[in-house]
């Protein structure tokens, strides 16, 4: 369980800055939950594999194969050198 815990916060470190991350995974989140208070499992299950397949989506859409950001969804490319916004 620990390496999917690791897993997910790699996850959210890479994707939490990127335009319409968040904004969709809570949407993705709330349809979880929901699924959840009405107790219906393959809702719920749906909902998660939905989720788990925006954020692959996002991730193929933005990581270069050796792991690095692709430079226009890289954050840090709008800073300078000394990590100071340019």
């Amino acid at each position: 369980m620990e390496a999917v815990s690791r897993l997910g916060d790699a996850s959210r470190h890479r994707t939490v800055e990127l335009p319409g991350v968040p904004s969709q995974t809570i949407e993705d989140h709330r349809a979880i939950v929901a699924a959840l208070k009405t107790h219906d499992p393959e809702a719920a299950r749906q909902a998660m594999l939905t989720h788990l397949n925006n954020v692959q989506q996002k991730l193929k859409s933005v990581v270069n194969p050796d792991g690095s950001l692709t430079s226009k969804d890289d954050p840090r490319q709008s800073e300078g050198q000394d990590g100071q916004a340019s």
